[in-house]
């Protein structure tokens, strides 16, 4: 769960939860948008804007180019209000196809660095 973002900005928070990722280059907030970012070893990857619904409050992209060797990769976050609280709840999923022997790693690389680092970086912004 993510702090207490004020209800009517959740729309806009998923698709900036990049931002909260350093080594980001330019989001663009329209469909078929791209962004490119360098990961950690110091790769590029290149993602496309796929789909964006405010009022559901979910973004999805796709990896065009990267490192890793997938042959497919479209992530979904979704961003719903906990109204007892005041807080978010965030979910960020991904689809992808990849080589057996490489699955087990890039896994690993996006639940436990892409996505814990990027919810991660939101808490921290809406803490308290």
């Amino acid at each position: 769960m993510v702090g207490r973002p004020r209800l009517r900005r959740l729309p806009r928070l998923a698709p900036r939860c990049h931002r909260q990722h350093p080594p980001l280059r330019r989001v663009g907030r329209e469909v078929g948008a791209v962004r490119s970012l360098t990961d950690g070893g110091g790769g590029t990857v290149v993602e496309r804007l796929v789909s964006l619904d405010d009022a559901a409050r979910t973004y999805s992209y796709e990896i065009v180019e990267s490192p890793f060797g997938m042959r497919r990769y479209v992530s979904t976050m979704r961003v719903a209000p906990v109204t007892d609280t005041g807080h978010a709840f965030v979910e960020w999923w991904a689809e992808l196809d990849a080589d057996a022997e490489a699955e087990e790693s890039l896994l690993k690389t996006f639940s436990g660095g892409v996505y814990a680092g990027g919810i991660a970086a939101l808490q921290k912004r809406f803490a308290g």
